[in-house]
This record gives C-alpha cells, structure tokens and sequence, in this order.
C-alpha cells in the first residue's frame, strides 16, 4: 500500500464521478487505529454505469483483473452472480504493474446499504483538493458482528495468500507503504482532515 497510488486512485474516482467507499482496514486506519492491511477494499455502488465508469478509471491506471475474465464483466450482474453461486467470490481482486504495491479488490455485492452508507461516510482530504470517502465505523450487534465476520474470512484468507506471495523485499516494502498510510492519515487527523459530514462528497458541491 502506497499513499500515492491511494491519491492516484482517488483522482480517477473522482474524475468519472463514481460513486464508492473505501472499507476494511484502510477504512479501520482513517478512523485513528493502526490496522496493517495491503490492499484497498472498494465498495461500488452496485448500478451499471457506475461501475462502468469505476472499471475503466481503475484500467486507465494499469488495473486488470488477477482472475482470467475481462475486467468488464464485473459490470455485468449476471457474471457476479455466477461467480458467487460457482466459485463463492467475495471480491473481485485487480492489481497494476504501475501500482504493484496497492493491489485492488473489489466486492461483488454492497455488503450493506449503500446510500445509507454513503451519507454518513467519514471525508478524508487525503491531498489538497482531493477527497476519499472511507467507510464509517458503526456499533452493531452480536449477530450483525458475526454475519460480518463470516463474509470476511476468506478475503482475510486471500490478502494474507497474496503477502506471503510476495518478495521478502516486496513485503518489506508494503509494510513501509502502509506505515507511511497511517503516519499520513494521523497527520490529516491532526489538522482536521477528515470529516464526519454527510453526505460524501469528493467533488465541489454545485452552487446552483
């Protein structure tokens, strides 16, 4: 995970007005606790053409899909539903040569409600001018806490595959991208970079 590749993420996001929220343990990390975590977990909200513009901002930056399907398909209901009833997918895994450090995965379904979500999201300036919206931290109850917990096993499963994948320098090097993250997301902290006000936004209201 590397602080730049999240700003370059967040820029082609925001630049095909997708609409998103950044979950898991980058999510964990803007809230104030040092989750380490190696790749950035993407809620979309789930309409066609948002996530037509989603797929094609994320190939502009050298992102395809690490399964052998065009990355289009994930725009495509059907196709999800096939891969969770076939192969029990809970994301769909994308990685870049230009942002090898800060693969991507995608979850096939919004794992809740997203507009709900979405309004009450926190706002993090992650560069000037350029904001991300991360998943907010909510209490749930026992049951909500343990449906939760089930449908992250196997992705928890496939991040801690992907690492142990990797180079001892590659790891090295993930570990100290993350570390920057969290020194990065403490300093916005520190200077009232983030916001909990809805709804997120990561372009200018409209006047008008």
């Amino acid at each position: 995970m590397k602080i730049a590749s999240l700003v370059a993420i967040a820029g082609v996001l925001r630049d095909a007005d997708v609409r998103y929220l950044i979950v898991g343990g980058l999510a964990v990390a803007a809230h104030g606790y040092g989750r380490v975590t190696f790749d950035l977990d993407l809620v979309l909200q789930m309409q066609p053409e948002n996530l037509r513009r989603a797929i094609a901002a994320l190939e502009s930056l050298g992102y395809r899909p690490t399964a052998p399907v065009p990355a289009a398909h994930f725009a495509d209901a059907r196709m999800r539903e096939n891969w969770i009833r076939e192969k029990n997918m809970v994301v769909f895994q994308m990685q870049s040569p230009r942002h090898a450090e800060t693969p991507i995965d995608l979850f096939v379904t919004e794992p809740f409600d997203f507009d709900q979500e979405h309004e009450a999201a926190l706002i993090g300036e992650i560069e000037p001018g350029l904001s991300a919206c991360f998943n907010r931290m909510t209490n749930m109850s026992d049951e909500r806490l343990a449906a939760q917990e089930a449908a992250w096993a196997e992705h928890n499963l496939s991040q801690l595959r992907y690492f142990r994948s990797l180079s001892l320098r590659a790891r090295l090097e993930a570990v100290a991208g993350m570390a920057d993250v969290i020194r990065h997301f403490q300093a916005m902290r520190a200077s009232g970079g983030f916001q909990q006000s809805p709804p997120c936004r990561t372009t200018p209201s409209d006047p008008g």
